[in-house]
């Protein structure tokens, strides 16, 4: 069995898992502390860690992206503490975030790299994986999205490393 946690999904008291909320994170590990998940799966927001956001640098609201950002590297320094908790208890996690995404170079995830000894980084094309997009025309293609996977299980890293064949 497993269990979701996102702003779609309700904990037991019907609160919302919205990890914007100190008291919400708490409830997570206390969660994770208690149910001791084997695996654990982690894809915390990568929008505004995304290499697009470049693009539009000259049209954004300056503020608004900085309260986002720092938003999206509370969760993402979230998701480093809880796979240091799977680490410490010898269960498995596994973060996704875009390759090219600025996430990779955040402190807290290069800090966990660094202290880390089991701690595998690898990459895939997500069309080996069954991932299409929709063209223009309606048709149907497989879409190449470079993912990066960070994970201390080596047959997990083993199974998330394939490069599109073309």
């Amino acid at each position: 069995y497993g269990w979701s946690l996102d702003l779609s999904t309700q904990d037991s008291q019907g609160r919302v898992w919205n990890f914007d909320d100190p008291g919400c994170r708490a409830r997570a590990i206390d969660l994770v502390n208690s149910s001791r998940p084997l695996l654990l799966v982690l894809s915390p927001m990568c929008r505004f860690f995304s290499s697009l956001q470049n693009l539009s640098k000259d049209k954004r609201d300056e503020a608004k992206f900085q309260e986002n950002f720092k938003r999206a590297a509370v969760h993402l320094d979230f998701c480093i503490q809880l796979c240091r908790l799977q680490e410490a208890s010898g269960r498995y996690y596994l973060l996704e975030q875009p390759a090219t995404a600025t996430s990779w170079d955040q402190p807290c995830l290069v800090k966990f790299l660094a202290e880390s000894s089991q701690a595998i980084l690898t990459t895939c094309h997500l069309c080996e994986y069954g991932l299409r997009t929709t063209n223009p025309d309606g048709t149907s293609t497989y879409a190449r999205k470079l993912t990066r996977w960070l994970t201390n299980s080596p047959s997990l890293a083993g199974a998330l490393s394939q490069k599109c064949k073309g």
